[in-house]
């Protein structure tokens, strides 16, 4: 989040998409897409929103016993 809202930051006060991604260390993508979640609803827009990440391909039985 802190990243995020220093590129809002580093943008307001006239730097580039292209410079904000090299300070932040982060794809001109990313920037990009910030921004855009920035226009359409600030603050709350720009909050992340993890989902757990993928299902697990075996089970817990199965992790089970490639574990012992």
């Amino acid at each position: 989040m802190k990243e995020r809202l220093q590129a809002i930051i580093l943008l307001s006060e006239g730097r580039s998409t292209k410079e904000v991604a090299g300070i932040l260390k982060r794809s001109i993508r990313s920037v990009e897409r910030w921004i855009k979640s920035w226009n359409e609803g600030g603050y709350e827009k720009l909050i992340p929103k993890f989902t757990g990440g993928p299902k697990p391909m075996l089970s817990k039985d199965e992790w089970e016993k490639v574990l012992f």
